[in-house]
């Protein structure tokens, strides 16, 4: 894999020279087309979530075959199975957005949308680190992704949520962990945590230094944590796709084929 500053994946303790987000003013009109750029889309299944699954992990091996974008990740909610959290790492926002245009993308889109209801967003990585060694995102059986809307000083949130990354990092061994900034929504973050054995990263969530700072992180801004698995994770002509939890089963937004 081609490592790049916007790879989920990168050296262990590597920080992006990022500005915080109450130095981030921007618009439409002013974003850099050039720079690099996360996707994360949100998708709500409404109908059979093996079929939706199918349906997506094609489409997104289309889109993992083009040239500027360097990885891929997609992720289901654990205690809500009809979501999905789709991340691509492009080169360029002009890449995704001619790739987007494009006819084989608009018919697959045009199927998948049928059967999802759908939140997009744009962000910038900022922060990222790994443990002592890192493990692959499929091979990763604890997975938290960790929501934040900011109401307080950004600056002292980013310093205490970049800190909580090097503590995780530092306890849980085998793992990795990455912090995305909306573009559109310059106080939102996200924060992917990733652990080879859930023994691992409950080990990091449980240490002293790591509760503090989350206490200090939810004073100053509403968190939502989920849960999850990693369904597929492409980069370049490499795709690599988790195997189906054990008894698990379609799940429709009904109730009627819940997974077990």
């Amino acid at each position: 894999m081609r490592l790049t500053h916007n790879s989920i994946i990168g050296r262990r303790n590597h920080v992006e020279a990022a500005p915080s987000c109450e130095d981030v003013q921007m618009t439409a009109q002013t974003r850099d087309m050039g720079g690099p750029m996360a996707i994360v889309n949100r998708f709500t299944v409404k109908e059979d979530t093996r079929l939706f699954e199918r349906e997506f992990l094609q489409h997104a091996g289309w889109f993992g075959s083009q040239a500027s974008i360097d990885f891929m990740a997609t992720f289901q909610a654990t205690k809500r199975p009809e979501v999905y959290l789709h991340f691509g790492f492009w080169q360029t926002l002009a890449a995704f957005l001619e790739a987007v245009h494009d006819e084989t993308y608009l018919r697959r889109a045009e199927r998948l949308g049928r059967m999802m209801d759908t939140h997009a967003d744009q962000a910038v990585s900022v922060r990222r680190v790994l443990g002592e060694k890192s493990c692959d995102l499929t091979t990763s059986t604890a997975v938290f992704i960790t929501h934040f809307q900011v109401s307080g000083n950004c600056r002292e949130f980013e310093r205490n949520l970049y800190e909580r990354c090097d503590v995780f990092a530092e306890h849980a061994g085998w793992c990795g962990t990455q912090v995305l900034r909306s573009i559109i929504s310059p106080r939102s973050y996200i924060n992917l945590e990733w652990a080879h054995a859930s023994g691992r990263l409950k080990r990091a969530h449980h240490d002293a230094r790591y509760s503090q700072l989350s206490s200090m992180l939810a004073e100053a801004a509403d968190v939502v944590i989920e849960e999850a698995r990693c369904v597929a994770s492409q980069s370049g002509d490499r795709t690599l796709i988790a195997p189906p939890k054990p008894s698990r089963e379609a799940v429709s937004p009904s109730g009627r084929h819940p997974v077990q």
